[in-house]
């Protein structure tokens, strides 16, 4: 494995600057850590290919954020710092770099307020986990709740409250359903399953951070082949 490790990082030298080699280097002893308490072991050229699909994935889910942020007069990189924290917190709930993003998107658009979505993402999380779904179907459920439809909060007995607006029909709702199940995406992390969700995101992460260190040296790669078979 230490030979490997050297060869892996010994390409990546060849193509990319030191900040580059230190993420890669880093992100793949995080992820061999982590797939090692997981019992999976991976070839390089798997670690490789699930990499970068990993940064791609999350790349996409950034630029979909990003793009419904413009669509309120901001953007991704204004709100950076504080969307680095929640996926770090949500990593350690189980949840993805990618789903989160999507969640956060979701309840962005619905809201149209960055902030409002931050503060609804907790309970989504936890509504995620009582009804047994993912995290971005849980915000597209509770999206749907700003605009009048109760399913994602059925499980509890919940319905919107008609005689309201429409947003404090929805904060009532909120409210109601965090006094039933707030908590609920916490506890679960405690759990055995919890805990395994919670190596896979944190892998998935390690993943991603490694994906995006090699994305240039993959680039050069294959430039350099494209220019030799023409």
């Amino acid at each position: 494995m230490a030979t490997t490790n050297k060869v892996f990082i010994d390409i990546i030298t060849q193509f990319t600057g030191i900040n580059n080699v230190k993420a890669a280097e880093s992100a793949l002893d995080s992820l061999k850590s982590t797939l090692g308490k997981l019992g999976v072991g991976l070839a390089i050229t798997d670690v490789i290919k699930q990499s970068v699909d990993a940064f791609k994935a999350e790349s996409a889910a950034v630029a979909q954020l990003d793009n419904s942020l413009r669509n309120l007069g901001t953007t991704y990189a204004q709100f950076q710092p504080i969307y680095e924290k929640q996926l770090k917190s949500f990593n350690n709930l189980g949840f993805s770099d990618t789903e989160t993003l999507q969640s956060i998107s979701k309840l962005t658009v619905a809201l149209g307020n960055p902030a409002q979505a931050l503060k609804v993402l907790g309970i989504t999380a936890d509504l995620a986990r009582t009804n047994q779904i993912g995290l971005a179907e849980s915000a597209t459920l509770v999206s749907k709740a700003v605009a009048g439809n109760s399913r994602a909060f059925a499980s509890l007995g919940l319905k919107i409250d008609k005689n309201l607006t429409p947003l404090n029909a929805f904060n009532k709702l909120l409210s109601q359903a965090n006094a039933k199940v707030g908590g609920a995406a916490k506890a679960y992390s405690t759990t055995l399953g919890g805990a395994l969700d919670v190596m896979r995101a944190k892998a998935d992460h390690a993943k991603a951070v490694l994906g995006q260190a090699l994305a240039p040296t993959i680039t050069k790669l294959a430039d350099r082949k494209s220019t030799r078979l023409n």
